[in-house]
């Protein structure tokens, strides 16, 4: 669970925003913001097998990936003028697949916001790979 608050005197570029890509999937990007958030999900993973795929000689790509549901609650308030983000009004909630590949190097996500009535996928790299890129 990941949470922020910030007081009446925070300016609006330290506002805190939530949606779409690391947050909500499926709920539009950024959309959701104000002078606190709170943002809780639950996973669950398992191993689904498939056949390595060989990259040459000596080496092959990890045989299988791991697959699972996920469930993502957030809620965005405190309002700051400037940015022109939307309150939340209360918990949106979106639900949806996970899929980790390549030696967990990469994250697949399709989420569904019942709200918004959206679809969103996400492509990540592992946090470790960030610095590199």
């Amino acid at each position: 669970m990941n949470g922020g608050w910030g007081s009446t005197a925070l300016p609006p570029v330290r506002g805190f925003a939530i949606g779409g890509w690391g947050t909500l999937p499926g709920v539009p990007f950024r959309t959701l913001g104000g002078r606190r958030y709170a943002l809780a999900r639950l996973e669950w993973l398992g191993d689904l097998s498939l056949p390595g795929i060989p990259i040459g000689d000596f080496a092959a790509a990890e045989p299988g990936v791991r697959v699972g549901p996920f469930v993502a609650v957030g809620v965005a308030g405190g309002a700051l003028a400037e940015p022109g983000w939307l309150l939340s009004g209360g918990v949106e909630p979106t639900i949806g697949l996970a899929a980790e590949g390549l030696f967990g190097l990469l994250r697949l996500e399709l989420g569904y916001a019942p709200r918004y009535r959206r679809i969103g996928v996400t492509a990540d790299l592992a946090r470790g790979w960030w610095n590199v890129l």
